[in-house]
């Protein structure tokens, strides 16, 4: 939820343009949550409800995951347009209500070296 309240005030504050200069991005921190919490700017309006919803808890609904070997992995693929399609009531759910997200962990495997 927190990316996706700064992508909502990229537009606007330009958070992403700073990583080409290392002064500014030194200076982003946590402050940049509060600015977007105490501005009235309706441009952040998004960023601010999403900021707002983690401050009551009001966090996204974790649904389900699926672990796969790594065998399974090369054909497994799903959208988020399949998954908002399996949906009988689809009034008030969209595609971007869906986070498909594939995750590759290495659990820091230790490499003993001689």
């Amino acid at each position: 939820m927190m990316r996706d309240a700064l992508l909502a005030a990229d537009d606007y504050l330009h958070i992403s343009s700073s990583i080409d200069y290392m002064p500014e991005y030194m200076n982003i921190t946590d402050s940049i949550l509060r600015e977007i919490e105490r501005s009235k700017c309706p441009e952040l309006e998004k960023s601010r409800n999403i900021l707002t919803r983690i401050r009551r808890r009001d966090l996204y609904t974790f649904v389900d995951e699926q672990l796969l070997p790594s065998s399974e992995k090369s054909w497994f693929s799903i959208t988020s347009e399949e998954i908002a399609s399996c949906r009988e009531n689809i009034d008030d759910f969209d595609t971007d209500d869906v986070l498909v997200e594939v995750v590759k962990y290495n659990y820091a495997r230790y490499i003993k070296r001689i």
